[in-house]
């Protein structure tokens, strides 16, 4: 056991040696890592002349930071109250290990979203079921008023994917109902 600790000790000094130099021309900090974390995004485009456009970015690996156009980064994977024009997304693990993506986002005519026909059918399909908000879980959102009530939930928990439960909804059910919140929820 003895053995095996003092081999472990030079093991460990070794592998310190190696990975750290105070020799400034082998520091590794000036040089770019060798797998910047993967990043894609799903845009949502704002409706003409409105701040309601969102980026949200999908990133594998841990303890990656974002940022948009140089901000500060920051952990959360959401970016919104964004207007049409050209953006840059940043997702990196430290100063030097980082990819980034430009994005392009645009004034979009939306048609008219009808809560009975188009509304009321993603919730009933994606959220008010049973065991979740359908009488299992709070909020129910059975009705137009319980879902005029938690619209702002709604679109929080839609735009960071952690609901419906059952998984993300596509791209075209999300921009419905964002666009359908952002205008005022009518119960058209």
């Amino acid at each position: 056991m003895k053995n095996l600790h003092q081999l472990l000790i030079i093991v460990f000094g070794l592998c310190l040696i190696n990975a750290c130099s105070s020799d400034a021309e082998d520091s590794d900090d000036d040089m770019p890592c060798d797998t910047p974390p993967p990043i894609s995004v799903v845009s949502l485009n704002p409706t003409q002349g409105h701040d309601n456009g969102a980026i949200l970015v999908e990133a594998t690996g841990n303890n990656i930071r974002f940022s948009l156009n140089g901000s500060a980064a920051q952990t959360s994977k959401i970016f919104t109250g964004l207007k049409a024009g050209e953006y840059k997304v940043t997702g990196q693990l430290d100063q030097n290990c980082k990819s980034e993506l430009s994005v392009t986002l645009a004034d979009k005519t939306v048609p008219e979203t009808k809560f009975a026909t188009v509304i009321a059918p993603i919730i009933r399909q994606n959220c008010a079921t049973s065991g979740c908000h359908g009488g299992g879980q709070s909020p129910t959102l059975n009705d137009y008023a319980q879902i005029k009530a938690n619209g702002s939930k709604i679109r929080s928990a839609v735009m960071s994917g952690a609901m419906p439960k059952n998984g993300k909804l596509d791209e075209e059910d999300l921009l419905k109902m964002i666009h359908w919140i952002d205008g005022g929820m009518p119960e058209n």
